[in-house]
């Protein structure tokens, strides 16, 4: 994967871009994330960059990548939970676990394992395809 990912600019904030500030190399990104929001024209690379991001943070978890810290990655896509907690309510974390045991045929899972890692610090879920939702209240209720 690393071969063949193409890294996109990053600015330090949408607004820098007019102030001509300098971008930042994907090794920098990844030291200041902290609540980000990584915005981008439709098909500008945001689902693969989060998909990457997953990567790195999986198979290079000594390095500590993301803001020093050794984390576990979480994808959360949106359309897959809006479309999941209409058929059945369910939370985040509850939609976490029923894709891990799904994913990766796991039957025997901690049903707190998820939690333990994202109360301790341990984990870092990243959500991808807000702007796909189309109904505005939904993205309201996600991001609240």
């Amino acid at each position: 994967m690393d071969k063949i990912y193409v890294c996109p600019n990053f600015l330090p904030n949408y607004y820098s871009s007019q102030k001509g500030s300098e971008d930042l190399s994907i090794t920098e990104f990844y030291t200041l994330l902290h609540r980000p929001v990584l915005l981008g024209d439709p098909g500008g690379g945001k689902s693969t960059f989060s998909q990457k991001l997953c990567y790195d943070l999986a198979t290079k978890y000594e390095n500590r990548l993301l803001a020093d810290r050794q984390v576990t990655p979480f994808l959360v896509i949106l359309r897959d939970y809006a479309s999941q907690k209409q058929q059945e309510p369910c939370s985040i974390l509850e939609f976490i676990n029923d894709n891990i045991k799904a994913d990766y045929q796991i039957t025997s899972f901690p049903s707190d394992a998820v939690e333990y890692l994202l109360l301790s610090g341990r984990a870092v879920v990243i959500f991808d395809g807000l702007d796909e939702l189309t109904n505005t209240s939904d993205r309201k209720k996600k991001s609240g």
